[in-house]
């Protein structure tokens, strides 16, 4: 039977209309593969080829879909939180790294694009710098900006905990503040970290990081998320453990920004990244500090 030519139009059109729409969706499709088979550039072998590994691919998904299945089926298996009451002292206090948004102490830092050597703008360029650090340096120069010189640097060009922190209480107690921080570099700088395991207890070759100098008011514990305290650690082991609920079993802490010694912050405005984590854990200040700014009170 004879199919009208107006009938027939259409359907070459329908066609048509499907066929750019179904390649229209190849070429955007972030599916691995489909786009090399709607690409006209290609040979029919190399679409053809793509079309067969993508067929093959789905195969082998499909499969190993269907064995995970299968085995669910057989063994269907639940997961439930099974919740244990713990005791404040079996846990310890959280670790609280602090760091001052400003990169440099604008008089230390003025005195080195002044006075300073090459080694010395350099570093103070890449602390303010988005740029990498490979396109900053120079290879002449990158030679000589070695670690015990750029700590030295770090050391003299940041604001120091003892500035920084003005006033530090441990459970309603005025203590020292460098007895209970420590400086740290971290992905932001030198900041400062209070209760923290030690160094040489968090891990394997400890000598060979060569960091900032630790001191503990206490006697270090090797605590562990797993196994938690030693059995034959001291009461005042460091990490320190909470003495109760409430602000007045905590940590308080006065703060200092030093806002007239700003030269280049981290950010766009002034203040502090502050961040709670675990007391094995190296903190991430950068992507995980939460800022505040002067002249405010916090609680956590």
């Amino acid at each position: 039977m004879e199919v009208p030519r107006e009938q027939s139009n259409n359907i070459r059109i329908r066609n048509k209309t499907v066929t750019k729409d179904l390649r229209e969706y190849l070429l955007t499709s972030t599916l691995h593969g489909l786009r090399y088979i709607g690409e006209k550039k290609l040979t029919w072998f190399e679409r053809f080829f793509w079309l067969i590994a993508f067929s093959c691919s789905l195969i082998c998904a499909g499969f190993f879909i269907l064995n995970v299945y299968a085995k669910w089926r057989m063994s269907p298996m639940i997961v439930s939180i099974n919740p244990e009451d713990m005791p404040l002292n079996k846990l310890p206090f959280p670790a609280l790294t602090i760091c001052n948004v400003n990169q440099a102490k604008k008089s230390v830092a003025e005195r080195y694009v002044a006075y300073g050597d090459p080694v010395d703008k350099k570093l103070l360029e890449s602390l303010c710098s988005t740029q990498n650090d490979a396109d900053l340096f120079e290879d002449e120069i990158a030679d000589t900006a070695d670690w015990d010189h750029t700590r030295t640097f770090l050391i003299k060009v940041t604001q120091p905990c003892e500035e920084m922190l003005t006033k530090c209480m441990w459970n309603s107690k005025t203590m020292n503040c460098y007895d209970l921080f420590n400086a740290q570099l971290t992905d932001e700088g030198l900041c400062c970290t209070f209760n923290v395991v030690h160094r040489d207890m968090m891990f394997r070759n400890p000598k060979d990081l060569n960091d900032m100098n630790i001191t503990f008011p206490s006697p270090a514990v090797d605590w562990t998320p797993e196994t938690g305290y030693p059995h034959n650690s001291p009461p005042d082991g460091f990490p320190w453990k909470p003495k109760g609920v409430g602000t007045d079993h905590g940590l308080t802490l006065i703060l200092d920004a030093n806002i007239p010694e700003y030269y280049c912050a981290s950010t766009k405005s002034v203040g502090f990244k502050i961040l709670l984590h675990n007391p094995t854990e190296t903190p991430k200040i950068a992507k995980l500090g939460e800022i505040y700014g002067p002249g405010i009170e916090a609680r956590w």
